[in-house]
């Protein structure tokens, strides 16, 4: 039987055929994947090492990158640690003569005519041109020096100018250039800024190795387009390059062990504090009250960024949030650009890297004398005088004041070596070393200042005061005082009838409260003189004695004591007063008899009447007989003497010197009528009633006539307005005096026209704002508007015409602390009396010691303290002079500038009750706490007002600025920093400086410049955009001519240099204040001819022809003194900085190829403290020589760091 098929074996052959190629196929498909598994596995391995490689690489690389910080660390420590250190850019060197000439303009001294703004434009703009071009041609400005001072001559008084400050390494002596720090020069000052670069553009990179120096060394680009949005060949200054140092290793392997090449770095540090603070905010700014805004005009609050420019017309104005508080909370420049929706901000933000920052800050420490910087605030705070002198004699740690002695001057060898007395001049009858400081200034006196607001009360009414040795005064000035003559023959007998009229101004911003003050005439003796006839040739006028003459000496007023009886006066006010009818019992026919030989009181009252006399009886008859001779008419003579007038307060005779509050000693009787001292007062008269002329005593005021040869100094400036002696002259020479203060004129009997019942000339001086009114002009017109002074009728009054304008009426001349608003500011200061004080000696023995030093006071510069320009009676590299027509003089404003501006500083913070950092503000806001809340609670008092120097030990100041700076836009920013603050009347500002902190609430700044109107006398200055950008031009390039500033009192000094030596000027301002007279002060804002420049070369006039200022007005309210911009802007400069960026590049190099293997850049922002490197010595104490802490001074901290990439570049 057959067996049926199973399909399995129908084809056995087939069958297994398939089933092979099916395990081949499989095989194949397994090794495929097993060769790609082992592929995929020798990649991965390749990948992991070559990652591994880079890694190592990268981090060989960071490693070198974080060398170079440590290194840029110590050399900053090492150069910059130590107190008296600056820094500045390397622009702050202006270019070698072979690249830049200084542009100049017309300097010769007046009557030549003077620069013009457009001059000034001119030459500021080809000098800017010149050195940006320098710098642009592959230049590294942006490099940061540190400099000492090399001067190590001992002082030598005769020959202050050799002791000027000279910027020199601050590592090495013999070296006069600076410590650049970038790398390379960590051994050796190797590289300079100035070396040209080439490879470099706007379009390097980070990673570029085709950069290189004139000397063939590769250099690192640290800061490139991508940092400061530079794009065009004109930004290339933008960017900073550093050399690039070789690191070595010795015994590396597969090499022969010798040093062989691994990597390379390079650092370069940047200057923080030449920058404007871009994230910090006016805390105020919300708050609409008086006293918030005070306080904002008092103390710069923060710098205005949105003031910078940019490529958008209005700047960075329409794009940074200027006071948002989200400011707050930036902590790196990046951050800025989340603030603004605007897509133009972060390229704009880009440009302004080299001017703007957000973490510089500031140590309170004196870069002159070394040691953390002396708190006024703690120091004038002191409840008694003797507290005062304990803790100023501490803080100075050497004998500065006597605490036993009742006051002690300003002036020491201690206080300022400048104060040394040089030899005594053979020649000069007054001797520096008899004593020119007898009656100086005193620390006393600076006491009561800063204390005055408690003498003033809630309705800023003042308690008028004495100016003793141990009090500051506060009193009006006397700016006319007259007496007017009429004859009168009444029952056969001669009588004398006197009008006095005096004005009375009060140049403070303060009312004066009630007081009664004595006047007291003397010096002239007007002469009754006898005759037949009205032939002046009978009369012998010229002789100094005739048969049967009255000559009676005081202007026949004897021992009169005039009392002005004030109910008061307003600020600014200027008050007539005259015989008061009501207050003088007797009065007969509106006349007081009086008796020429005895004392007698006549009151005067605020009040014009030109009716009411005192009457005097002479004994003589007419017609009788004089000298046994038959006599028919009488006159009035005067002969060529002074008349002088005395101010007293509350005084109980007629010559109290104790109560003397100011003293004019007027040059000799002028009658332009006739050219002579000698003339009638009244003419010949036989019978009835005769009136005459009279003698008058005026404060001078700016020359009225472009022909004027008396006075030429700017009496706003240039003499001390509030002077206890008004001394015509210096000293005791009678030449015509181009500077004198003040003289006696005369107006002669011809001048009063026949009939009348007074003469108009008592009238005439007089510019009231209405008929009637008992106030008048005064300042900007004494005289009256006739400054000839000549016999014309009053009505005729030329050239100088004001009557149209409102200027003169209310003049805030002087601010004065209040109880709630102390002071804040050295600038503040300018309102300081350095006139000294009067004693009894010094008041009544002409020719002693104590007199000359009284008068020498006089001729102090009205507002010296934290201004610069020099006493005009010193030569221009001296700091005091004496010859034999002048007298001696010396230069306080310079000294009172070096005591200062240095050692000193207002912390503002309250010397009672509680305070806490946390809730309460400062005035100056921007002094800080920085220490942890666990070692220096924000509320522990003791920690800020322990003693002199514990504020400053525990503080650092927010966006301090460093004078050295030569961003022209960080400084647009930083005179901009009072921008929008109201002020008066005004509210959108732009730049306002005011003189005093309390300007009339009605006025404004519109023409405060030209003196022709009230702003200019009690409102403020506000600066224009184009002011602000020009005057930050000028103040770089003032810096740039003379700096690197040592310290900041060599900032607002003017510099010691003859003229000879003097190109630049420098000898006639500081820095800023040169700026400001190119920019703000312009001759011709000023109204002709109150801008007249005048000269007459005489032997006791101005020591130079260019101490003539640029008008007449100098000095007045509305004029910019640098010492208004540094009342609201001081407190937050100095003359170093303390916060730094360093930015780093490090990489590694494979050592057989010599090949980069990886790069890394970083960036730290470091930060100088208080503290010593050496902490075992505490922040207020000095170190000693050669220690450690002397060596390294205060320690760097990083305060921040972060990893760069190429793109961060």
């Amino acid at each position: 039987m057959a067996l049926p098929r199973h399909p399995s074996l129908v084809a056995p052959h087939r069958r297994s055929r398939s089933e092979k190629g099916f395990a081949l196929l499989i095989t194949i498909t397994l090794l495929a994947f097993l060769v790609l598994l082992l592929v995929s596995l020798a990649s991965l391995t390749r990948v992991e090492t070559q990652v591994a490689s880079n890694s190592q690489s990268i981090a060989q690389a960071r490693q070198n990158a974080l060398l170079a910080l440590n290194l840029a660390l110590g050399e900053l420590q090492k150069h910059a640690g130590p107190d008296q250190r600056v820094t500045a850019r390397a622009d702050v060197l202006p270019p070698p003569a072979a690249n830049h000439t200084w542009a100049t303009v017309p300097s010769a001294p007046p009557p030549a005519v003077q620069p013009t703004a457009a001059q000034y434009t001119a030459a500021r703009s080809a000098d800017t041109a010149s050195i940006n071009t320098y710098w642009r041609a592959s230049r590294n400005r942006q490099w940061t020096g540190v400099w000492k001072n090399h001067q190590r001559d001992p002082f030598d008084p005769a020959a202050p100018k050799n002791f000027n400050p000279i910027p020199g390494h601050p590592s090495d002596d013999t070296l006069l250039t600076p410590a650049w720090l970038v790398s390379g020069n960590e051994e050796a000052a190797t590289f300079s800024p100035d070396t040209t670069l080439t490879g470099l553009s706007i379009t390097s990179q980070a990673a570029d190795d085709t950069l290189t120096d004139s000397t063939g060394v590769t250099h690192r680009l640290l800061v490139g387009p991508r940092t400061t949005g530079a794009i065009t060949p004109a930004d290339l200054d933008r960017l900073v390059t550093a050399p690039q140092k070789e690191i070595r290793a010795t015994n590396v392997p597969g090499t022969d062990g010798a040093p062989t090449l691994v990597g390379h770095y390079a650092w370069w540090v940047g200057d923080e504090g030449v920058k404007a603070r871009a994230n910090l905010i006016d805390h105020h700014a919300a708050t609409a009250t008086p006293e918030a805004r005070r306080t904002r005009l008092q103390s710069a609050q923060r710098p205005a960024i949105e003031a910078m420019t940019t490529t958008g017309t209005d700047g960075l104005g329409a794009t940074y949030p200027a006071n948002s508080p989200d400011l707050l909370n930036i902590f790196n420049a990046s951050q800025l650009t989340y603030l603004s929706p605007a897509a133009a901000f972060p390229a704009e933000l880009k440009t302004r890297f080299h001017d703007l920052s957000v973490t510089s800050r500031g140590v309170l420490a004196d870069t002159r004398n070394g040691g953390l910087k002396q708190d006024l605030s703690y120091l004038l705070g002191r409840p008694t005088l003797a507290d005062f002198r304990t803790a100023l004699q501490a803080s100075y740690g050497n004998p500065a004041v006597a605490p036993s002695a009742v006051s002690n001057s300003l002036f020491s060898s201690v206080t300022t070596p400048y104060a040394t007395l040089p030899p005594d001049v053979s020649s000069s009858a007054q001797k520096y070393s008899d004593g020119i400081f007898t009656n100086s200034a005193t620390w006393e006196q600076l006491w009561s200042f800063a204390n005055q607001g408690a003498s003033i009360d809630a309705s800023d009414t003042g308690t008028p005061r004495l100016q003793t040795r141990t009090q500051h005064g506060l009193s009006p000035l006397i700016m006319q005082s007259k007496l007017f003559y009429s004859l009168r023959i009444d029952g056969g007998t001669v009588w004398v009838d006197v009008q006095p009229v005096v004005v009375l101004a009060n140049p403070y911003n303060v009312k004066l409260g009630p007081a009664d003050y004595v006047v007291r005439f003397s010096g002239t003796q007007p002469r009754l003189r006898f005759g037949n006839s009205t032939d002046p040739t009978e009369y012998s006028l010229g002789a100094s004695t005739t048969p049967g003459q009255i000559a009676i000496a005081n202007v026949f007023t004897a021992n009169t004591r005039f009392v002005l009886s004030s109910t008061g006066i307003e600020a600014g006010e200027a008050l007539i007063f005259t015989i008061s009818a009501a207050d003088n019992p007797g009065l007969v026919d509106d006349r007081l008899t009086f008796d020429a030989t005895s004392t007698t009181s006549v009151i005067l009252k605020n009040d014009f009447d030109p009716l009411t006399a005192i009457t005097i009886n002479t004994n003589q008859a007419l017609p009788g007989l004089v000298a046994g001779v038959t006599k028919t008419h009488a006159a009035l003579t005067v002969g060529q003497s002074g008349m002088f007038t005395a101010l007293y307060l509350d005084a109980s005779g007629p010559n109290d010197p104790a109560k003397a509050l100011q003293f004019t000693f007027a040059q000799y009787t002028v009658d332009p009528a006739n050219g002579a001292g000698l003339f009638f007062l009244v003419d010949p008269i036989s019978s009835g009633t005769r009136v005459g002329g009279g003698l008058m005593n005026f404060y001078n005021q700016p020359p009225g006539s472009a022909a004027s040869t008396v006075p030429q100094q700017a009496p706003f400036y240039q003499v001390n307005y509030r002077a206890l002696w008004v001394n015509y002259i210096s000293n005791n020479s009678a030449n015509n005096h181009p500077v004198e203060f003040a003289r006696t004129y005369g107006k002669n009997g011809a001048s009063a026209p026949v009939g009348s019942p007074f003469n108009p000339w008592l009238d005439a001086h007089h510019m009231r704002p209405s008929p009637g009114a008992a106030t008048t002009r005064w300042g900007i017109v004494n005289r009256g508007e006739n400054a000839a002074q000549d016999q014309s009728a009053p009505q005729t009054l030329t050239p100088l015409s004001v009557r149209s304008t409102d200027a003169g009426f209310q003049n805030f001349l002087y601010d004065l602390p209040r109880a709630d608003r102390p002071l804040a500011s050295l600038g503040q200061l300018q309102h300081f009396n350095t006139a000294g004080f009067i004693t009894a000696t010094s008041f009544l023995s002409q020719g002693s010691v104590a007199y000359n030093s009284g008068i020498v006071h006089t001729w102090q510069t009205n507002y010296p303290i934290s201004n610069s320009y020099p006493q005009p009676r010193v030569v221009r590299d001296q700091l005091f002079f004496s010859s034999s027509n002048f007298g001696y003089h010396y230069d306080g404003s310079y000294l009172w500038n070096d005591i200062f501006w240095d050692r000193f500083y207002f912390s503002t913070y309250p010397q009672t009750g509680d305070f806490d950092f946390a809730t309460d503000k400062l005035v100056n806001a921007r002094y800080r706490p920085f220490r942890d809340l666990t070692t220096t609670p924000w509320d522990d008092e003791t920690q800020f007002r322990g003693d002199a120097r514990s504020a400053a030990s525990n503080l650092l100041v927010e966006g301090a600025f460093n004078i050295n700076s030569t961003s022209v836009e960080a400084w647009k920013a930083v005179f901009s920093s009072l921008k929008n603050v109201p002020v008066a009347a005004e509210t959108a500002t732009i730049a306002p400086y005011t003189r005093t902190l309390y300007p009339k609430s009605t006025s404004g700044s519109t023409g405060s410049g030209s003196g022709l109107n009230a702003n200019a006398w009690n409102g403020f200055r506000d600066l224009t955009r184009d002011n602000i950008q020009a005057l930050a031009e000028e103040m770089v390039l003032q810096i740039r001519k003379r700096g690197p500033f040592l310290s900041l009192s060599d900032f607002v000094n003017r510099r010691l240099t003859p003229p000879a030596s003097d190109p630049h000027r420098m000898g006639l301002s500081g820095a800023l204040q040169a700026a400001i007279d190119r920019v703000v002060n312009q001759r011709n804002d000023v109204t002709s001819p109150l801008n007249a420049l005048t000269l007459t070369t005489v032997s006791n006039s101005f020591q130079e022809n260019a101490y003539v200022l640029p008008n007449g007005l100098a000095g007045f309210p509305g004029y910019l003194l640098q010492a208004d911009v540094l009342s609201a802007l001081g407190p937050t400069l100095t003359a170093r900085s303390d916060t730094f960026t360093i930015r780093t590049y490090g990489d590694s190099v494979n050592p057989a190829t010599g090949t980069v293997t990886g790069r890394a850049w970083c960036e730290a922002v470091v930060q100088r403290l208080p503290d010593y490197v050496d902490p075992s010595l505490a922040a207020t104490a000095t170190p000693a020589a050669n220690s450690t802490n002397a060596k390294f001074g205060r320690r760097f901290h990083i305060v921040s760091f972060r990893w760069l990439s190429p793109e961060d570049i």
